[in-house]
């Protein structure tokens, strides 16, 4: 056929490893076709007649093969509307998550005529909710074309229902394994934070609000890229939702000598967002299950400075919880997360004894319940006023005492 220039783009862009792959086998066919629309190769209506047979009646393998090739001509043939729109409209309700990537891909292509401009927009909501439950990387390659389509919005006509279940399906993508998955994730939810506009709704400011404990710990990591994306997500975050952060909130700066900033960040969340402490409570416990080392840690120092800020509404079984979660990371095949485990029991105990038996006004420690070990689970000698908080003491007692063996 003579397609050496579409040959060379393909060896240049790794084409022919991904054809090879079975995962990515739908990547270098879409590579291959694009580079015959690009270099307008002339075997391209002969492939489209040898393609519809395939999308009409071939089996599921050759479908996601010929679509893949199908939705990159539509760029250069006018295609009738029901191998187009139609088309990829029944694309993304098929149960095979690379045929919905694929249709998506179609309908970004077909965005770009007028014509079908609007029709495509009213599709949204179908091909957001379409990526739920799917692999990272099929959700990043999808993302990328719905970035397109967004682009083309009115963004006063724009329901932000679309834009908030898209943030909802991007954040559990933050703390994949793949770098390339996170970076990009954490980018395109800043990117469609952009879009939201105020004033925000209830759901809006739920979503965001949910961003902030995993933003605060990825960007910990110690990766620079993710990093750099995590701040800037953040950064536009702070300003739809006007949240008035520490300033080293939006620092790389490691955690480990700086106990004091990460205390101050603890105190404003749970101060300026009450109502969601148990929330950032809950999503530190989980990253502290992290396979990687140094997110465990970073969470097990934010549990640690979180947890005695919680002390007016902890409740006995969440303290259970972080009881458990700490005594279990101290015992972790990572040094460093053992030694900051014990350092966050220790300051939840020292913390929580403290607001939980006050002293007199005037009058000042003369020697820490919590240095000295000297602790009494009993409640008898309490103020009236502390009585109702004796679980408190009773759980941190056994738990000292626990420590001890």
């Amino acid at each position: 056929m003579g397609c050496s220039y579409e040959a060379t783009f393909l060896e240049d862009q790794g084409g022919w490893e991904l054809l090879e792959q079975a995962e990515n086998h739908h990547r270098g066919v879409s590579l291959l076709a694009r580079a015959m629309v690009h270099y307008s190769c002339q075997e391209l209506c002969r492939i489209l007649y040898l393609l519809i047979p395939l999308l009409e009646r071939g089996d599921e393998k050759h479908k996601i093969t010929a679509t893949a090739f199908y939705v990159e001509m539509e760029q250069v043939r006018r295609i009738p509307e029901e191998y187009s729109l139609g088309r990829m409209v029944e694309g993304l309700n098929h149960q095979d998550p690379i045929m919905k990537v694929l249709s998506i891909r179609g309908l970004a292509i077909l965005a770009r005529r007028t014509e079908k401009n609007a029709k495509v927009q009213a599709l949204l909501p179908s091909m957001v909710k379409g990526l739920k439950s799917m692999d990272g990387l099929l959700v990043v390659e999808a993302a990328h074309n719905l970035k397109t389509i967004f682009k083309g919005q009115d963004r006063k006509l724009t329901d932000s229902s679309v834009y908030v279940e898209m943030l909802q399906i991007l954040l559990p993508h933050f703390s994949d394994s793949r770098e390339n998955v996170r970076s990009s994730c954490i980018n395109l939810y800043g990117k469609v934070v952009q879009k939201l506009r105020s004033p925000c709704t209830p759901a809006m400011e739920e979503q965001l609000i949910s961003t902030l404990v995993p933003l605060l710990l990825i960007m910990q990591e110690g990766n620079a890229k993710v990093s750099q994306k995590c701040i800037k997500t953040l950064f536009r975050c702070s300003c739809i939702m006007a949240w008035e952060l520490p300033k080293r909130a939006y620092s790389r700066k490691s955690w480990d000598n700086q106990p004091q900033t990460v205390a101050k960040i603890c105190k404003y969340l749970v101060t300026t967002h009450q109502d969601s402490t148990f929330t950032f409570l809950s999503q530190s416990l989980e990253y502290a299950k992290n396979s990687r080392a140094s997110l465990r840690k970073y969470s097990v120092m934010f549990i640690g400075s979180l947890v005695p800020c919680m002390e007016s509404i902890m409740t006995e079984d969440r303290l259970n919880e972080v009881k458990a979660a700490l005594e279990n990371l101290r015992h972790d095949p990572e040094a460093s997360v053992c030694i900051y485990a014990a350092q966050a029991q220790d300051h939840i105990l020292a913390s929580c004894w403290r607001n939980s038996w006050p002293l007199p006004h005037g009058d000042s420690w003369v020697c820490d319940p919590a240095t000295t070990h000297r602790w009494s689970p009993s409640c008898e000698n309490l103020p009236t006023s502390h009585q109702q908080r004796s679980w408190i003491m009773q759980a941190l007692g056994s738990w000292k005492m626990s420590l001890k063996q």
